[in-house]
């Protein structure tokens, strides 16, 4: 019975060893299960403000092609007017060219007149100079 006896206190020394090894090791594991959560929660954190930022990244991009959509509708819009605007300058064009030739016609109509009434002046002044003598 002594011997059993010795034999059961050797177990049961064995046995609370163990537990106390198996407690170690919980208590290790604990530890590295609280890390591993608190790294888990950081690399939530960081998502989460890389999702903020390619949230406000999206934006920005939308913004900007909303602003480049409305500067290439005014570019279209002063293209327009740019054209609007030539073709109305051609047309001036033709008018003052056309307004230059009558004015050179009525010039030389004119300048004919001009000729007329100074032959009929002269022709005047012989008839009133034979008329005298």
């Amino acid at each position: 019975l002594t011997s059993e006896a010795h034999n059961l206190e050797k177990s049961v020394a064995d046995w609370r060893l163990q537990a106390h090894n198996l407690s170690t090791e919980a208590q290790k594991l604990r530890s590295e299960a609280h890390e591993l959560g608190e790294s888990v929660e950081e690399r939530r954190r960081e998502a989460d403000q890389l999702g903020r930022s390619v949230e406000e990244k999206r934006l920005e991009a939308h913004n900007l092609t909303s602003e480049a959509h409305n500067l290439e509708k005014s570019v279209a819009d002063w293209r327009l007017q740019a054209h609007n605007l030539s073709t109305e300058a051609q047309k001036l064009r033709s008018e003052a060219h056309e307004l230059g030739e009558s004015v050179e016609e009525r010039r030389r109509e004119a300048d004919q007149l001009g000729r007329s009434v100074e032959e009929k002046r002269l022709e005047a002044h012989n008839l009133t100079s034979e008329a005298h003598n």
